[in-house]
């Protein structure tokens, strides 16, 4: 058992053999007891607010631009208001 404070979130959109079934997966964690997915459109569609990771491609575009991975992060979090890790 996780036990009463831990969340369990789903994380298989990567990989689901379509992007339907990762739709299908999501939906039924959710419907099992999961506390979320990381799978943004399923989220929405079901009136659910994605949680988890975030596209790896996005933090090495901003450290290009920005010059180190710290300052891509503080970009990020300055831009979607989240708290620092």
């Amino acid at each position: 058992m996780a036990g009463s404070t831990a969340r369990l979130l789903e994380f298989g959109t990567r990989r689901a053999f379509s992007p339907q079934a990762s739709l299908w997966a999501a939906r039924a964690a959710l419907a099992a007891g999961l506390d979320a997915t990381s799978n943004v459109l399923a989220a929405l569609q079901l009136g659910q607010k994605p949680s988890g990771t975030m596209a790896h491609a996005l933090v090495m575009a901003l450290t290009a631009i920005q010059g180190s991975e710290e300052q891509a992060f503080l970009l990020l979090t300055a831009i979607f208001r989240v708290r620092h890790c």
